[in-house]
């Protein structure tokens, strides 16, 4: 696990992410292995990645599970016209099983750049998959992979977003950064169990968003949200207090959770670190509040109420 942090450490970007484009305005990203060897966190952090947007249908359209075969899965979001346009690209799947079984599936392949492009899903909107031969595998629409394949040969996109995501992925197991206010990479990155905990006007303030998580017998999670003003950078820093609360909810001891917050100019810097169980016991809290949610049975109207005497209530007009 951390051999995978030091070769990030030791260069810049690998090559697959030439991929990604440049116009982007979120870029994310998950070491897989890192998840599978979180013990007995693994379930709950499983599932919310699973809740992350478009990933539940992403991987009912390639097929298999992605969070369990990948070794890293990597997320470029761009907005085009009020809708956002998400490509994944994915590493370490072995794809020639996998490549023959979505062939099957597929509603038909499409030759792009000198290569097989399979479309599965709903003929109204199909999933576009490109499995390539060092085990990189491409997701998205139509268009978005042909333009991904178009940029092969063309060197790793530049810029603020790009070198703040290589320095974010040298450093963290699951890592994300974006240009888009706070609110809106809630909803396009995270399920409504998260998506919820951070709408409001102050957080529109929020001009870029970033952070991390290091995985382990301690989680550390560090967040950097940078705004308009110092103004609202000091607004920002109390709203945090909320997530701090959940944290304080569910661990065992006040010793346990360490926080620092610090208030740079515009920037709201927050540092949690907590022990795995503590952060297990938030994100199963989580997961059964999303799980009841989607399960529970509408609510029955209330029987009528019989009026005094013996008479019957009578039925509603």
């Amino acid at each position: 696990m951390w051999a995978w942090l030091a070769t990030a450490e030791a260069g810049a970007q690998p090559t697959f992410w030439e991929l990604l484009p440049a116009e982007a305005d979120t870029l994310a990203g998950i070491n897989l292995e890192s998840v599978r060897a979180a013990g007995s966190a693994r379930s709950a952090w499983k599932h919310l990645f699973a809740q992350a947007g478009e990933l539940a249908g992403l991987t009912r359209a390639v097929g298999f599970d992605l969070l369990e075969e990948a070794s890293e899965l990597l997320m470029a979001s761009t907005e085009r016209g009020g809708n956002a346009e998400t490509l994944w690209v994915a590493r370490g799947i072995p794809a020639g099983t996998h490549f023959e079984q979505a062939k099957a599936r597929a509603l038909r392949s499409q030759p792009v750049e000198g290569v097989e492009v399979l479309l599965l899903g709903p003929e109204s909107r199909p999933t576009a998959l490109w499995f390539g031969s060092d085990g990189v595998l491409l997701a998205g629409t139509f268009d978005g992979v042909r333009a991904a394949l178009a940029r092969r040969g063309q060197g790793v996109p530049t810029g603020m977003l790009f070198e703040k995501a290589a320095q974010l992925r040298a450093q963290h197991h699951v890592w994300g950064v974006s240009i888009l206010a706070l609110d809106r990479v809630a909803r396009r990155v995270s399920g409504p169990e998260i998506a919820g905990l951070v709408r409001g006007e102050l957080l529109e303030a929020v001009e870029v968003v970033s952070g991390g998580l290091l995985l382990g017998p301690t989680i550390q999670m560090r967040l950097g949200l940078e705004s308009r003003t110092p103004q609202d950078a000091q607004s920002l820093a109390g709203a945090l207090r909320f997530f701090l609360s959940l944290l304080e909810a569910h661990q065992a001891s006040q010793e346990s959770l360490k926080v620092d917050l610090a208030l740079q100019g515009r920037t709201v810097a927050l540092s949690v670190t907590a022990p795995a169980e503590d952060i297990e016991r938030l994100l199963t809290t989580l997961a059964s509040r999303g799980a009841s949610g989607r399960n529970a049975e509408p609510p029955r109207p209330a029987a009528p109420t019989a009026p005094q005497g013996d008479q019957p209530a009578k039925p509603p007009q």
